[in-house]
């Protein structure tokens, strides 16, 4: 698979929702091979490293190319093969609609995102502030 492309509704505002994605520390919470996220600038912007760790203690770098508060943010793999988007849209002021889309330039995705994963981050979202 070259590209994958998901959408998901989520019942919160998107100024929630784009800040609770694009944060690296929150990716354990939602993608099961991760354990750990970091990032070289307290602001993500183009030129940023987003940084997360996998469960074989592995660390993998991407490169943020592109982000606009609360309507986009994009980031490349440093060899610049895989890349990720994540485009954000108000429904209303409480529900926003998220588009995860990931694509290669060369070969397959190693491994794809899939729905259940992404229902996972709908989840993590939507029931962050409920103890």
């Amino acid at each position: 698979m070259k590209s994958n492309r998901l959408t998901a509704q989520i019942i919160k505002p998107i100024a929630e929702v784009f800040a609770f994605t694009i944060e690296p520390k929150n990716a354990s919470r939602w993608m099961p091979d991760v354990v750990a996220g970091d990032r070289s600038d307290w602001q993500l912007k183009a030129g940023s490293t987003y940084r997360l760790q996998y469960k074989n203690g592995e660390w993998k770098d991407f490169d943020v190319v592109d982000s606009d508060l609360n309507k986009i943010f994009e980031l490349q793999s440093r060899d610049g093969n895989y890349h990720i988007r994540y485009s954000f849209k108000p429904i209303n002021s409480f529900k926003t609609d998220m588009e995860f889309f990931e694509w290669v330039d060369d070969g397959d995705i190693e491994v794809p995102l899939t729905n259940q994963i992404l229902t996972k981050l709908r989840m993590a979202i939507e029931l962050k502030n409920i103890k």
